[in-house]
Order: structure tokens, then sequence, then C-alpha cells
């Protein structure tokens, strides 16, 4: 079911990309940080994660549904970083796709308009790295290749054609394979952004 949900994300921004292009209200661009950290449940994989930071970068579209709603789609490449146990550092590059819904909330000073946002967010692993002592390994095939997130937050538009923005993306699947053929932690996203519209 989460690899159809993530299917079905994943379609809907190709739906939204190839048409959309030509019939977008906004087209830009995007980069800022983010920081991850991990939960496990009790006794499982490990018992302890610090949230690490990472980076993202990627194109924005947007389409006007009806009255202050927009369809928001994104493509980002993202790196995010872990440390487990506190000696344990892993890093994960993806690249996410979001699709989101976002809402005209209020406008507040002259040329400043508040955004709510809200839907899931698909990632393909592209590689994964995990440093030990100074020793860097690759476990690309101790993690799924996979992620569903849902993401929430806001958007505030300054300037002519800028934008600023917090999401935090909460995982509805998990990152690591365990020996028993299972999964194991639940990995939770702050994102801060800064980005520019070109249209």
């Amino acid at each position: 079911m989460l690899k159809q949900s993530g299917a079905i994300a994943a379609l809907l921004l190709t739906l939204v990309v190839c048409p959309g292009l030509a019939l977008a209200q906004s087209i830009g661009a995007k980069g800022g940080v983010n920081f991850t950290s991990v939960s496990f449940e009790e006794g499982s994989f490990a018992s302890d994660s610090s949230a690490g930071a990472g980076f993202t970068v990627g194109g924005v579209i947007g389409l006007k549904l009806f009255g202050p709603v927009f369809l928001q789609g994104e493509v980002l490449f993202t790196e995010q970083r872990v440390t487990l146990e506190e000696v344990v550092d892993d890093r994960f590059r993806m690249l996410e796709v979001p699709v989101l819904l976002r809402f005209r909330a209020f406008g507040t000073a002259p040329g400043m308009t508040v955004h709510v946002t809200g839907g899931v967010v698909y990632g393909s692993v592209l590689s994964a790295q995990e440093t030990v002592s100074g020793e860097t390994y690759d476990i690309k095939d101790a993690v799924e290749s996979w992620r569903l997130g849902a993401a929430a937050g806001a958007e505030v538009e300054f300037l002519p054609r800028w934008t600023a923005g917090f999401r935090y993306v909460y995982g509805v699947s998990k990152i690591y394979k365990t020996f028993s053929g299972g999964e194991a932690g639940t990995p939770m996203t702050m994102q801060i952004t800064v980005g520019y519209r070109f249209k």
C-alpha cells in the first residue's frame, strides 16, 4: 500500500510537471537546510539518535486549483544526516518528490503573504553511507530504497518573488532493514528553505 501511494505521488507530479510547465502560475527554485532524526521502537536497532544537518535544493511549480488553493509540485535533491548512539554517522542522498496543497492564509505587511502547505513526500534513496570511527561504508543494501512521508508547513512570500519556508515531514515508512527481514526507524525531518519565483 505504501509503495502504491508513493507511485501515485510520483505519477501525480509527472502529470503536473509535463503539461504544468506551460500552464503553471508559478515556476521557481529553492534551497536550504534540513535536520533529520530517527525514532526507534524500544529494544530495536538503536536506542538513541540525534539530528544532523543536511541540505536540499531543487525546483518548484504551482498550479491554481480554485480560489486561494494551489497544487504545488517539487523535485528536490536532498542530503539527510543522522547520528546514532553518538558514534555512528549515517548520510543519505535522495531524490524527493513532494506533492502539496498550498493555501493562501492571509496577507500581512504590504508585499508579504502567508501560505499553509500540506501533502505527501515520496523519496528515492540514491546513496547511503555510514561512518564509524573515521571509516566510511556503503550501506545502501541495508536501507529501504524508497520512503514516504506526510508533510505540513508554511511559506511566506516577501519582496518581489522571494519566499521563505518551514516544513515538517513525518515518515510513514521506515529507513532501515532489519536482520529479521522487517523494517526499523521512523524518520522525522525539519526543513528550512529560501526560494525565488521566476514566474
